[in-house]
């Protein structure tokens, strides 16, 4: 999601709550509401349509590197598959990532619609059956 956080160190967010300079609430709420795209964007929506140069540069470097560690675990790549949010309707953020992990060599580009709203009936329709 655009406005939750990536990776944090946990002593920066032992550092907040310890020194009282956020509740636990605050930082829940910052971690999942303020932050990724949003945060680096000043707080806005955390669409990537409306975020800041510098917030698409770091999600287009952090996307690629998590790219690269994956085919680097996978011994390469095949299929580099997109979904969701951005994944689905940002064609700019998806080239750009693609371009920067190209040198992984010949793969294919997929786009995968999500089906959120499938998965989370399922899952209703089983915790209310038992």
């Amino acid at each position: 999601m655009a406005t939750r956080s990536g990776s944090v160190d946990p002593g920066a967010l032992l550092y907040l709550l310890r020194k009282r300079l956020l509740t636990e609430d605050e930082l829940a709420d910052g971690l999942e509401h303020e932050s990724g795209l949003a945060g680096l964007s000043g707080g806005g929506s955390g669409d990537v349509r409306e975020a800041a140069p510098l917030a698409l540069d770091v999600f287009v470097h952090r996307v690629a590197a998590a790219v690269a560690a994956m085919a680097a675990a996978c011994g390469g790549l095949e299929v580099l598959a997109f979904t969701g949010g951005i994944g689905e309707h940002a064609e700019d953020v998806r080239d750009r990532i693609v371009e920067r992990v190209r040198f992984l060599g010949d793969f294919r580009v997929e786009v995968v619609a999500s089906r959120e709203e499938l998965v989370i009936a399922a899952e209703t329709r089983r915790l209310l059956n038992g």
